[in-house]
């Protein structure tokens, strides 16, 4: 939902900006159209001035055109203030009279008829007058160039003068219209807070009655979609519960007959064979035993309690004696550690015990003859820690995501099990908030598995992060 509202936020001020700044654009090429014409229309009138001025400077002495044009004069013509002027006079042979050589020669000029064009002298561009003037000695042509500096000069102010008020414009528009998107946007913001706070378990309905009526139809397709993700889920619970209580029941039945059987007197072949039928039993029990376990862990009925060191060193030893039979059988060492204070977190003890069971069940079944399994509880600033270290063959590390999938197993390690062991630590993990890390234990062998259930907030005002699981305190 945040992306969405970035999203809108980002499109909206595109499909703003992107039309605004090519209007902008467009504008100030065309204004700078317009100013070069209006400054050539005032400095190209300054131009056949300038070239009337050099004829009226003519007269026939001794029968040849004479220029008379002292040098001072001449200076201050050639150069005017940012530019540099050129001029030439040219006879009826456009061969040159006097002046600058450097002028391109003009086409055809029509007598009283200025010629104005564009032209280079050396690397600098200019802008040419030319005129046509009649004398006893035939037509003469005068041409005054000048550069373009002054020219462009005024091109600038009158682009600065359009554009920067312009410019000022747009920007006080895209900050004012910036404004209004952020406010149209904060019902939708809200919208995006009340779903991001929620527990991903939680698909109790919006609020539809303070959603502004723009929202109301996203609103209502939300609700329906939690609506049905909820039959859903309820549907699939009760279908799990439903089919394992149903099959509880003639499994255990089935277990008493076969232990009846065994009290009886029996040939020996008889008794192995029913003994494998009682090995063969044990494991679809234990699945229907994890099956309900997992339809159990309902957030929307279980609900935490405050709990103490003292409780969770209690629901642990409650889960050892669920499996210490099993241990024995091994002759494994089976042993608990607890480093807890009166530290407090929320938690359900039912669920937690059957974590636990689950763990060390784990490491028992895993952990070779004459091996030693131990459980470690400890806690730091951020989390009540909960360690199951076993000795078996250790769990790679490409497999320890996996794992946590439900009926999930890796492969050669010669141990029966049904895949759901872990998965029902994650599903009670996930339900307390806790966070789970699994690394080989000690020395690189086995497997040590940690368990961090966040502290109450009056305990500590620290965030639970995984470095905590590596750092207990005594």
């Amino acid at each position: 939902m945040i992306r969405v509202v970035s999203s809108i936020r980002r499109q909206l001020l595109c499909w703003l900006i992107i039309p605004i700044a090519t209007l902008l654009v467009v504008d100030a090429v065309i204004a700078q159209l317009f100013a070069l014409d209006m400054a050539n229309d005032a400095y190209d009138d300054t131009l056949v001035e300038s070239a009337e001025a050099v004829a009226s400077r003519f007269r026939i002495a001794d029968g040849r055109l004479v220029v008379d044009m002292p040098t001072a004069a001449r200076a201050i013509f050639k150069y005017s203030g940012q530019d540099q002027c050129y001029f030439q006079v040219l006879d009826s042979k456009r061969s040159l009279v006097f002046g600058d050589p450097e002028i391109p020669l003009p086409p055809k000029v029509t007598a009283n008829v200025p010629q104005i064009r564009s032209a280079m002298v050396g690397k600098d561009r200019v802008r040419v007058a030319a005129i046509s003037k009649p004398t006893a000695l035939g037509d003469f042509i005068i041409q005054v160039a000048e550069t373009l500096q002054t020219r462009q000069t005024m091109v600038n102010r009158i682009l600065a003068s359009v554009i920067a008020p312009q410019l000022t414009l747009v920007l006080l528009t895209i900050l004012a219209i910036w404004f209004a998107i952020q406010r149209g946007l904060i019902p939708l913001a809200d919208l995006q807070a009340e779903i991001s706070r929620r527990n991903p378990t939680d698909l109790s309905r919006l609020n539809e009655s303070t959603a502004p009526k723009e929202l109301k139809p996203i609103v209502s397709s939300i609700n329906s979609l939690l609506n049905r993700i909820s039959q859903d889920r309820e549907a699939r619970k009760r279908f799990t519960a439903n089919a394992t209580h149903h099959l509880r029941t003639p499994l255990a039945g089935l277990k008493v007959q076969i232990q009846l059987l065994l009290r009886d007197d029996l040939p020996p072949a008889l008794r192995n064979s029913i003994e494998q039928i009682s090995h063969s039993v044990e494991r679809p029990i234990k699945l229907v035993r994890q099956l309900l376990t997992l339809a159990r862990v309902d957030p929307a009925v279980v609900q935490p309690v405050p709990l103490t060191g003292k409780d969770l060193e209690r629901i642990v030893r409650l889960a050892i004696e669920e499996v210490i039979a099993q241990a024995v059988e091994k002759s494994l060492d089976l042993g608990l550690q607890s480093e807890l204070d009166n530290c407090t977190f929320m938690g359900d003890p039912e669920s937690l015990q059957e974590l636990v069971s689950n763990l060390v069940e784990n490491a028992v079944l895993y952990s070779p003859s004459g091996g030693k399994v131990t459980v470690t509880l400890a806690h730091n600033d951020a989390a009540v820690l909960i360690l199951v270290e076993d000795q078996g063959p250790g769990i790679p590390s490409e497999h320890r995501e996996r794992v946590f999938e439900r009926f999930y197993r890796v492969l050669g390690t010669g141990v029966a099990g049904t895949g759901l062991g872990l998965a029902i630590v994650r599903e009670i993990a996930d339900f307390h908030g806790a966070l789970i890390e699994i690394n080989s234990g000690a020395n690189g062998v086995g497997t040590a598995i940690t368990v961090g259930i966040p502290r109450a907030p009056e305990d500590s005002s620290h965030r639970l992060i995984p470095a905590a699981l590596n750092t207990a305190s005594s």
